[in-house]
Formats: structure tokens, C-alpha cells, sequence
């Protein structure tokens, strides 16, 4: 598939070679420039929170494999060819040569950003340090909401659809929903556990989109269980939030007392809920796994 040319050698990065890697041809798998992650690294290189990076590059004899072609270090190398003077900063520079360009998009899928090697939860720290209206937020908060913005677009896959650094980008567009989910899912009495989980905060998202203010009034119902009757959407979904745990991290109730429902079922349960929530009837959150996902009302 592909073969590492030489041994990886890591080098203190020059303005020079910072240039080559900027302006390297890049693979066609290759995403668009983000501006958001150009701000994070920098905000992390300024601070002296930002380790050696991996450059890689390959050759690809299908197309001849006269020329370079970057497989990973299009931001740090953009990032770096623009700073003057040149911080202390040292990449670990890796050369490949590929048999076709399949085998350069797989190459390429085996980076996945991870910045250098941090966890999920470090790499939406790095991200969230540059929102102030973040900064009082808990971290546990920031890192569901993230995960659930991915789940609401990418579905239950959504850890293998994106890397983890793309994820925490979106959170910049979704600042108010992060403020909104704090205040919303629980209070100074700690309720709202069983509401922080992934699937319900993506299904949340879908609600919030629609009509915040009637979101609001929803959400809260769900977790003071306010709902008149036992048979009213809020007070199932609360029964039903409350009495089973999914596999994913979001996860509260992991009992022996309580079943185990997987997370496209708790956000299909939460959207049939809103959905007869907001045309008055009274609930019946059935779930059938080869059913198209519900979409809010």
C-alpha cells in the first residue's frame, strides 16, 4: 500500500521548510483551510502548550511520482511560514511513497489531528480557550455539547466521520446553545442528569433550532418532570430518561436497575416526544431500529 522511505528524522522547523510543507501540493482527500484551528494552534503556540507535530509527505507512482504530496501538516506549516522571528518549534518530518491514490487516501486517513496526540477533551479545551463567553462553562459540558452538534449532523458515527479537532470547530458557531444547555439541563440543585448525554443533547439541538423559547419550556418540563399526567410526552421521556443508559460516553445510569437503549433510540424517543409535545397529544415513544430518525416539528 505504501512504504516509509527513510527513518522519520525531527527537526527544528526553519522558515524554509515551514514553506515547503505550506505549499505542497496537498492530497485530493485533503480538507478546506480553517481559520477557527489557525486560531487555536496559535493561541497554543503563544502560550507554549503546542508539542512537536508529524509532516508527512508521499510520492504516488500512479501518477508518475515525480513530485511531493502533503499528507498532514497543512495548518502548523501555514501557521509557522507566517511568524516572525521563528518560535522553537520541531516537527517530525515523514516520507512515503505510494502505489496509487487509493493508497495515498488511506495513507492520508491515518492522521486524524489528534494535536500531537491529546485527548478528545484536550483538543476541545484547546478550542474553548478562545471563546470568553465559554470560559465559566464546565468542560464536561463543552465536550457533550461538541460531541452532540457531530451526532446531530453526522449521526452515531460520528466519531470515525470527523476528526476530533473539526468537531470542536463548530462549537464557535454554536456559542448560545453551549450557554443555553448549561442553563437549561441543570441547576444549582444538580437536576438534569439523566438529561446529559449526547443523543438527548443533539435532539435538544434539533428543538432549539426550531423554537428556543418553546425548547426551553420543553426541556425544563422534562427534567423538574412538571407534566400533569404520567401519559404526557415530558413525563414518558422523563421515565424513559431516568430508567435506561446508552453505550456512548454521555451515559449516566449504569445500573443493574436500569435497561440499556442505544443512542439513535434516545434521540428518536426525544424528538417523538417534542414533537407530540408541541401538537398536544399524549405520548407514545415507540422505536423501531430500521425507522427513519424523526426530525423536529
Amino acid at each position: 500500500m505504501w512504504k516509509l522511505l527513510s527513518q522519520p528524522k525531527t527537526q527544528r522547523v526553519t522558515k524554509k521548510l515551514a514553506e515547503e510543507f505550506c505549499n505542497m501540493e496537498a492530497c485530493p482527500q485533503d480538507r478546506n483551510l480553517s481559520e477557527i484551528r489557525l486560531r487555536v494552534y496559535s493561541k497554543a503556540i503563544n502560550e507554549n502548550r503546542f508539542r512537536p507535530v508529524c509532516w508527512a509527505k508521499t510520492r504516488c507512482m500512479q501518477t508518475g511520482g515525480l513530485h511531493w504530496v502533503r499528507v498532514n501538516g497543512k495548518h502548523t506549516s501555514l501557521l509557522m511560514s507566517m511568524l516572525d522571528p521563528m518560535p522553537e518549534f520541531y516537527a517530525t518530518v515523514e516520507e512515503y511513497v505510494c502505489d496509487t491514490l487509493e493508497d495515498v487516501a488511506k495513507l492520508y486517513a491515518t492522521y486524524d489531528s489528534k494535536l500531537q496526540s491529546r485527548s478528545v477533551s484536550d483538543i476541545n479545551r484547546s478550542f474553548v480557550a478562545c471563546i470568553p463567553e465559554l470560559a465559566e462553562i464546565p468542560m464536561k459540558t463543552c465536550n457533550m455539547v461538541i460531541s452532540a452538534l457531530a451526532f446531530h449532523k453526522d449521526g452515531d458515527f460520528f466519531t470515525i466521520k470527523r476528526q476530533p479537532a473539526e468537531r470542536a470547530e463548530a462549537i464557535f458557531e454554536e456559542i448560545d446553545f453551549c450557554l443555553w444547555v448549561h442553563k437549561t439541563f441543570g441547576d444549582k440543585k444538580g437536576k438534569g442528569g439523566p438529561l446529559c448525554r449526547i443523543p438527548v443533547c443533539a435532539a435538544a439541538y434539533a428543538t432549539y433550532k426550531r423554537e428556543e423559547k418553546k425548547a426551553t419550556k420543553f426541556w425544563t418540563a422534562v427534567r423538574e418532570e412538571t407534566g400533569e399526567t404520567p401519559d404526557l410526552p415530558d413525563r414518558k421521556l422523563a421515565k424513559f430518561l431516568s430508567t435506561n443508559y446508552a453505550r456512548n460516553p454521555g451515559a449516566t445510569c449504569k445500573t443493574s436497575r436500569h435497561n440499556r437503549a442505544e443512542p439513535n433510540e434516545f434521540y428518536a424517543k426525544c424528538l417523538h416526544a417534542w414533537n407530540l409535545w408541541r401538537e398536544g397529544r399524549k405520548a407514545d415513544l415507540r422505536y423501531r431500529e430500521d425507522s427513519k430518525l424523526p426530525e423536529a416539528l
